[in-house]
């Protein structure tokens, strides 16, 4: 056991001070950020894309959920699309299926959009109690 020398074999290796960006996660809450992230864009997504329906096989625009077209274009559009190939004169159930389109958008989108915002800023709160040291205050 007298004079034994490690030889460098065993060493850890040293610190550059760099971070690895390609290490794991930084933070427990990253991926909660991200998921409350992906919430938001997949909601507002639902939002912002606009809907359509198929009348006689031809696309009449719904509009967006969070900006429909007015009625009186979907009637009239599906109207010209009727007379057109049909030789019809009565109005297809274009508005109805426009405004179902634009309800089940509605229906995913805002939930998503809302739970990914309320996530956001609960980390963000999280962040900002932990980076100044304080903690919320007992209502008792």
């Amino acid at each position: 056991m007298r004079g034994r020398q490690d030889h460098g074999r065993h060493q850890a290796p040293a610190k550059t001070g760099r971070s690895n960006p390609f290490s794991p996660l930084k933070s427990p809450s990253e991926p909660v950020l991200i998921t409350a992230a992906a919430l938001l864009v997949i909601g507002l997504a639902f939002l912002i894309i606009p809907s359509s329906t198929d009348v006689s096989g031809h696309r009449i625009s719904c509009g967006s959920a969070l900006a429909p077209s007015d009625d009186a274009s979907i009637r009239d559009a599906a109207t010209r699309i009727a007379d057109a190939m049909l030789g019809r004169t009565s109005t297809p159930h274009a508005e109805q299926d426009c405004a179902a389109a634009l309800s089940q958008r509605r229906i995913i989108g805002w939930p998503l959009a809302a739970l990914g915002t309320a996530a956001l800023i609960g980390v963000g709160a999280a962040q900002l109690m932990m980076t100044t040291g304080r903690r919320p205050e007992n209502s008792e």
